[in-house]
């Protein structure tokens, strides 16, 4: 019989996985960890983490899409969502990731997190109505979102001196120029 991965066990063996990667990344870089050491400090089996994923990159690619809805949802539930509040939202949202976009970063395995900003960005970029008439089409979305994903990695590597407030009127700034 087939297990069904959304059954409270499965459910709570990928948290156990997940937690420990989060853990294991903040101390080494992503390649260095095997499966055994992650299923080891996770508390599973072998058998559970192939049940689950095929390799460590697909935890952090699960992760950060469940992430990115997350964080989608909230600002489809924003009625008239400027610039300015998307960027702000954004800064603060990820800046609660910080600890594994800088564990990616150390482990040259920033395209997953890029990855993910191509996959669920040009969706956001749907709902925003700016008064500044910005015109939201392919090539100026795959350009923002490239420069938030650059932004975002130099924000974080500099240790974010910058508050999120400061971070997003530079952003709104620079899109109200498109």
């Amino acid at each position: 019989m087939k297990k069904n991965r959304q059954s409270p066990q499965n459910v709570l063996a990928r948290e156990f996985i997940l937690e420990a990667l989060l853990l294991l990344v903040e101390r080494k870089k992503l390649q260095e960890i095997s499966i055994t050491e992650l299923t080891v400090k996770a508390g599973v089996s072998r058998m559970t983490f192939y049940r689950n994923y095929k390799s460590k990159e697909d935890i952090i690619i699960q992760y950060l899409d469940e992430v990115f809805l997350i964080y989608l949802s909230e600002m489809q539930k924003i009625e008239d969502l400027s610039v300015y509040y998307f960027a702000l939202n954004f800064f603060k949202y990820f800046k609660a990731q910080e600890k594994l976009i800088i564990a990616l970063l150390k482990s040259d395995k920033t395209n997953i997190l890029f990855d993910c900003f191509s996959k669920y960005l040009d969706s956001v970029f749907i709902n925003i109505k700016d008064k500044t008439e910005i015109q939201f089409n392919q090539y100026n979305i795959s350009f923002i979102a490239g420069g938030l994903y650059k932004t975002l990695i130099q924000w974080l590597s500099n240790g974010a001196i910058e508050n999120e407030n400061d971070m997003a009127e530079k952003i709104s700034q620079i899109i109200s120029r498109l």
